[in-house]
């Protein structure tokens, strides 16, 4: 069983490793193969700054962001050019919904979430926001035509002999997420296992590393 869960994630990374590149520099609307499509510098005043990349259709990342997290502020998207009350929170792995806090140090980069049912394309801006004073801290135009980086669906699924374990499609919905359907696995039943990714046609454990799995393993 350990061998099946190391062949498919090779098949899995070696994926990941040829999404398609559309260049590497930061103009606006380019892809970075290293971090997303570039959406732009947040400005506003001097106590604001980040690069925002777009990850996937409902994933954003900002990478050197500062802010004073004093503020009562919130990421914002708006189907407005600039920030209105009438737009909606981003949500992030470490506060949800609620106001922007300090990151932990040495984090380089903030990761957040459009709510449910929602994709970048139906905004026009992303924001620091004070939705209660009205108060934009620092924006971005969300550019016409996004190029928009789209998952990718593995032609393998889980199949195993042992432990009933299956799933449905695995996409790989970025470079730092896989998502699998439907997947079954008598935990209870087997020894201590765990998803595991390294490169070439078989995963070493001496050269891989252990998957963490959101919910679990980090937040969601």
């Amino acid at each position: 069983m350990l061998s099946t869960f190391r062949n498919f994630f090779a098949l899995l990374v070696a994926a990941v490793l040829f999404l398609t590149k559309e260049g590497s520099t930061h103009e606006i609307n380019s892809y970075n193969s290293d971090f997303g499509v570039f959406l732009g510098e947040l400005n506003g005043n001097s106590d604001i700054a980040g690069q925002v990349f777009l990850v996937n259709s409902s994933t954003l990342q900002i990478f050197n962001f500062t802010f004073d997290a004093s503020q009562n502020a919130h990421f914002w998207f708006d189907v407005k050019e600039s920030a209105t009350p009438d737009g909606l929170k981003g949500i992030t792995n470490e506060y949800g919904i609620s106001p922007i806090g300090n990151f932990p140090k040495g984090q380089d980069r903030v990761v957040v979430h459009i709510p449910e049912k929602h994709k970048i394309d139906d905004f026009k801006s992303f924001s620091v926001y004070d939705f209660k004073a009205d108060r934009n801290f620092g924006s971005i135009s969300l550019p016409e035509n996004m190029k928009i980086p789209h998952s990718v669906v593995l032609s393998n699924e889980f199949a195993g002999k042992r432990y009933k374990l299956m799933s449905g499609p695995v996409y790989v919905i970025d470079r730092r997420t896989i998502k699998v359907y439907a997947f079954t696995f008598q935990g209870d039943k087997a020894p201590k296992t765990y998803f595991y990714a390294g490169r070439g046609s078989g995963v070493a454990i001496e050269s891989g590393e252990k998957v963490a799995i959101r919910g679990k393993d980090i937040d969601e």
